[in-house]
């Protein structure tokens, strides 16, 4: 093989080399930039749920939602959430239980959740940390 072709396969080589390296670069580089990749939704408020059960392991769910959302809206499509006269009775699959007296409560934003979750119009940056408690 003559040195003309040699030097035309190295060059060859290299092209491919660098394509590769260039394809790769981005993939990886595409990926670094999904920190949303976890947030569940679509819109341009944020809120973060947390619930706690005695069985299970806490579990974070980050949700984005569009203005004019209830908590239970977002709860019922990213929670598995029920409800019956108001009142939530199932998170995550979980349900109360009245003759144990285990009830789920919520503390919005750190406080004793006042206002129905059916009613409550989630607002950006909301923290709702739900747990089944005895009462």
């Amino acid at each position: 093989m003559g040195k003309k072709m040699k030097d035309k396969n190295f060059l060859i080589s290299v092209g491919i080399m660098l394509l590769v390296i260039i394809t790769l670069g981005y993939l990886i580089w595409d990926n670094l930039g999904t920190d949303n990749a976890d947030v569940l939704g679509e819109g341009d408020n944020q809120a973060t749920f947390v619930v706690e059960s005695p069985e299970e392991e806490p579990k974070i769910v980050e949700v984005n939602f569009e203005d004019e959302t209830t908590m239970f809206a977002l709860m019922e499509a990213h929670l598995d959430a029920l409800e019956e006269e108001g009142f939530v009775y199932s998170v995550d699959g979980v349900e109360q239980d009245e003759d144990a007296g285990m009830y789920w409560v919520y503390n919005l934003n750190g406080e004793m959740g006042l206002e129905s979750a059916l009613e409550y119009e989630m607002q950006d940056g909301d923290l709702v940390e739900w747990r089944l408690e005895s009462f």
